[in-house]
């Protein structure tokens, strides 16, 4: 199966889990949030594997806009349906509540919706059935 095709299957597993979602309400956006987030580990199954996309050369940069939308972009060296690169844009919308944060982000199925648990200084997105794995953090892009 390819990164692509694992993307599809997890964008429907989050769909059917975050049914009455609906990017009709306003959002909620605070500010402590608001800001840049780069990768700091980024685990995704390809061709059934689980693979270090980090490893491999990738990355996500995503910035929490305060006007609530979102922007950046991913890059997964031969991640891609075919073994090319994968290079999408991060530009969607975000919302938040106590404890997650909510992404739309329709160049990549998997945060589309996406539900990231938010700690300190950090974002997390986990999968259990398919293993993928991304976890970004606020340090700044140049200590990484």
């Amino acid at each position: 199966m390819s990164l692509k095709q694992s993307l599809l299957m997890t964008c429907l597993v989050l769909t059917l889990a975050g049914v009455g979602l609906g990017c009709s309400e306003s959002p909620t956006v605070p500010q402590h949030l608001t800001g840049p987030y780069y990768s700091t580990s980024w685990v995704a199954p390809v061709d059934g594997v689980l693979t270090d996309i980090i490893a491999a050369g990738g990355w996500i940069q995503l910035t929490l806009n305060a006007d609530a939308s979102t922007s950046g972009t991913a890059n997964g060296p031969g991640a891609g349906e075919d073994g090319e690169d994968l290079l999408v844009s991060m530009a969607g919308s975000w919302r938040a509540d106590a404890t997650t944060v909510t992404v739309w982000i329709s160049g990549v199925p998997f945060l589309n919706p996406g539900v990231l648990t938010s700690g300190v200084n950090s974002l997390e997105y986990r999968d259990e059935e398919t293993g993928h794995r991304i976890t970004l953090s606020v340090t700044p892009e140049n200590d990484r």
